[in-house]
């Protein structure tokens, strides 16, 4: 299930997911509204402001990525409790960029629904595993 802030987002998002499922084993690829998490085990939070958009290309800036923190925090406060209240269960896996400050603002008690189990909050870096060329591994936080 593929949720997105702006519905019409996910449904092009999904839309270009599937075209590249022929290529690989089964699997449904459907878009919907946050309370079609409803029963999800896993939630992949990947919504936030990108490195271009956000400033944090120059890898010689000491700040780097921590420049996302602002407005992907403001979106994280957004969306979190809405993934919380559909699938309350649900782990959520925040790769965002910076992942682990963004986990932080997942568990704030200042965000109102925002998740009540720090072990319910993993962090991945995608870009840093690619980078390096490795499988992607997830670390509780």
């Amino acid at each position: 299930m593929l949720v997105n802030r702006t519905r019409k987002t996910a449904e092009a998002v999904a839309t270009d997911i599937r075209y590249g499922t022929a290529l690989g084993p089964k699997v449904g690829i459907a878009d919907g509204d946050y309370d079609a998490l409803n029963g999800a085990g896993v939630v992949i939070i990947t919504s936030g402001v990108n490195e271009k958009k956000g400033g944090a290309t120059d890898r010689n800036d000491p700040q780097g990525r921590l420049k996302l923190l602002g407005k992907n925090a403001e979106i994280y406060s957004d969306i979190v409790p809405q993934i919380v209240r559909a699938a309350p269960d649900a782990v959520l896996l925040a790769v965002t960029d910076p992942p682990d400050p963004l986990a932080d603002v997942a568990l704030s008690p200042r965000s109102t629904g925002a998740c009540s189990a720090p072990g319910r909050i993993w962090t991945a870096s995608a870009s840093a595993c690619i980078s390096a060329n490795i499988s992607v591994s997830i670390r509780p936080t």
